[in-house]
């Protein structure tokens, strides 16, 4: 199964270090001033934990993945730790013979640990003293808010919804998640005045013009912006 947008979207919304992710350029002129006034929250937040889930729906079958970030310290040497858990569709090869029917399912999880002067390490193996730690820049979590891109723009009670035209996904997500988006994106903004805190999308992904039909997507992404204290066992 094409994961695709699963994973490359949050990462694009989350992880700075990792994306090519644009900050948000400053809105020209006024336009609506709440879209303006949000890609500035934007400009400065610069969350400490990130906690991102997806949901797939495909007809009967549900997909869930989960990605949580946190950056922080250890005593006092910077720190991370990154965790993903993805589900997805087995292959044919993959879901058994006649000995063995396994789970149409297949649940993957992934934690890489990361200790400044250290390295980082997945699962609890070996220490790779070459590891990076992650980290999340001031105002790169921004999805491109152009003027013109976006359209049945409101804000109230410190949130913004507003609509991406399918025609747009490439000018606000870019144009490596639009050859896969087949619907509208309708997007949710929240912030307490200061910071971004959350950020929803719902829309529909293309099928594979095979056996896989088209599905429907939801992500929620949650931000925290506490001096996170980092336990590594």
């Amino acid at each position: 199964m094409k994961r695709l947008i699963v994973f490359v979207l949050v990462m694009a919304l989350c992880v700075a270090t990792l994306s090519s992710c644009k900050l948000i350029d400053k809105v020209k002129g006024m336009f609506d001033k709440t879209l303006e006034e949000v890609s500035e929250i934007y400009d400065m937040s610069q969350p400490t934990k990130v906690i991102a889930t997806t949901k797939q729906v495909l007809g009967p079958i549900e997909l869930n993945c989960s990605y949580e970030l946190i950056t922080g310290y250890v005593d006092d040497s910077r720190a991370s730790v990154y965790t993903v858990t993805t589900e997805e569709l087995r292959s044919v090869e993959e879901g058994g013979n006649n000995e063995e029917i396994k789970d149409l399912i297949k649940t993957t999880t992934r934690k890489t640990e990361a200790i400044e002067g250290i390295g980082s390490r997945v699962n609890g193996g070996e220490w790779d003293p070459e590891g990076d730690i992650w980290e999340i820049g001031r105002g790169r979590m921004a999805l491109n808010l152009d003027k013109d891109a976006v359209e049945n723009v409101s804000y109230d009670n410190h949130t913004l919804k507003f609509t991406i035209p399918n025609a747009n996904v490439g000018i606000v997500l870019g144009e490596a998640y639009a050859a896969d988006i087949a619907s509208d994106v309708e997007v949710t903004i929240v912030d307490d005045g200061a910071v971004v805190i959350s950020i929803d999308l719902h829309y529909f992904l293309k099928g594979d013009g095979k056996n896989l039909a088209e599905s429907e997507m939801t992500v929620k992404v949650l931000y925290t912006y506490d001096l996170e204290r980092i336990t590594i066992e």
